[in-house]
């Protein structure tokens, strides 16, 4: 039992995912699912998120309610508290570590007792993306099956 003690507690990483962190995208190869820290992720469902492809544009709106003593800021890239309390460990999270415009950073200073709860809400913004096709279903009218409306919608 004390070597397993000994193992939980060194500074040694615990698997080779925790070994390295980077920034850098190109301190990551592309995972082919062969690797040991892959080998259960179905790859084909991140639909490329792992690859060399830039990250399709996509905004969140987040709303920050805080509590008395905590704050919340928005910085853009470049502000130099991103990064100083996370590192990517892998490709996935390093491509979405370099593809972002701004963040969030909430602060609790040391030594703080808060007594309310500091409420995060993230909601996707709408994408303003021009229509491919319109379609209109029209009301059906058969005995068997329930008339029904359909507003004209994006395919």
């Amino acid at each position: 039992m004390a070597g397993l003690q000994g193992a939980v507690e060194s500074a040694a990483p615990v698997s080779r995912l925790h070994e390295h962190h980077s920034a850098d995208l190109a301190d990551f190869p592309v995972p082919t699912g062969r690797e040991e820290e892959w080998r259960f992720t179905p790859l084909r469902r991140l639909r490329g998120l792992q690859g060399d492809a830039p990250l399709a544009p996509g905004k969140v709106r987040i709303q920050v309610d805080t509590a008395p003593g905590v704050s919340a800021a928005y910085p853009q890239r470049g502000d130099t508290r991103f990064g100083s309390t996370f590192l990517p460990a892998d490709r996935v999270s390093a491509k979405a570590f370099a593809s972002f415009e701004a963040g969030t950073i909430i602060s609790v200073p040391a030594d703080t007792d808060v007594d309310e709860p500091t409420v995060v809400t993230v909601q996707a913004a709408p994408v303003q993306a021009p229509p491919v096709a319109v379609k209109t279903v029209e009301p059906v009218a058969s005995p068997r099956l329930f008339p029904y409306w359909s507003r004209p919608s994006v395919v």
